[in-house]
């Protein structure tokens, strides 16, 4: 028997399809949420990286799970070029299988690579559990035995851009080490950035001044819009940040609604 699929609605930009609802929680809110996802933070979140894919040429989807802000990046912009970053065997697999579902294959390109501060490799578990996909693992899980998953940093991989490059991050509390590996990078292209926080982030205090260095202003995504604050403070229950250096009046005028 064929097993279901979900499909999410991009909201004029089309749909994106994610397979495997009995393992993969995104797939399974979608399936559930009736062609949505389940929170207003979540749903501003995607709006947010849909905006600025819409600007971009290039995509970055780094702790890309199974792939849904690589996949509807490509969706809603059809001349992007996304980049899905994943660390997890078994992730990486129905990664691969939701891009062939949307036949974005010649546009959305899954990695089996960690992104962080400095050129090696780690070794990953192929599965976490028997049940629902893992979607919290970070580099630290590194062990012994697994799959050979080689790290490096967006120095190295993306500085050959023409154009202008965007990116989701979500990396379970090792922004920095992103960031680390990434100097060069933002000093070129100022990305336009998601990017999850949780409670357990190491050097929050570091990357607000490292990421104001770069020029950057950051937003807490709630569900009522995007909230400017002074500092980056984590909350439990809503995680997504919106980072830019663009104007209000820029963010405004992408459909980004401002508050605070």
């Amino acid at each position: 028997m064929a097993k279901p699929l979900s499909k999410l609605n991009l909201d004029g930009a089309g749909e994106v399809v994610l397979a495997r609802p009995d393992r993969c929680h995104v797939a399974q809110e979608v399936y559930w949420g009736g062609g949505k996802l389940d929170t207003g933070q979540d749903r501003l979140a995607l709006q947010a990286a849909l905006a600025f894919a819409r600007q971009t040429s290039v995509f970055l989807d780094i702790g890309s799970y199974t792939g849904l802000f690589a996949l509807a990046a490509a969706r809603a912009n059809p001349e992007i070029q996304a980049y899905a970053y994943e660390i997890v065997g078994e992730n990486y697999l129905l990664l691969w299988e939701n891009v062939l579902h949307n036949d974005l294959g010649a546009r959305v390109e899954p990695r089996l690579v960690a992104v962080g501060g400095e050129n090696g490799e780690i070794r990953i578990p192929y599965a976490q559990s028997s049940g629902q996909l893992a979607s919290s693992v970070d580099i630290s899980w590194s062990t012994d035995h697994g799959v050979t998953v080689p790290m490096r940093r967006l120095d190295d991989l993306h500085l050959d851009h023409e154009g202008e490059v965007s990116l989701k991050i979500d990396v379970e509390g090792f922004e920095m080490e992103v960031f680390d590996g990434a100097q060069q990078f933002l000093a070129k292209y100022k990305p336009d950035m998601v990017c999850e926080v949780l409670r357990r982030a190491k050097r929050v205090p570091e990357m607000m001044e490292m990421l104001k260095s770069h020029g950057y202003r950051w937003f807490h995504i709630r569900e009522d819009g995007f909230a400017r604050r002074d500092i980056i403070t984590a909350d439990k229950f809503r995680r997504d940040w919106m980072f830019s250096c663009k104007s209000d009046e820029e963010l405004a005028k992408m459909g980004l609604t401002l508050i605070g």
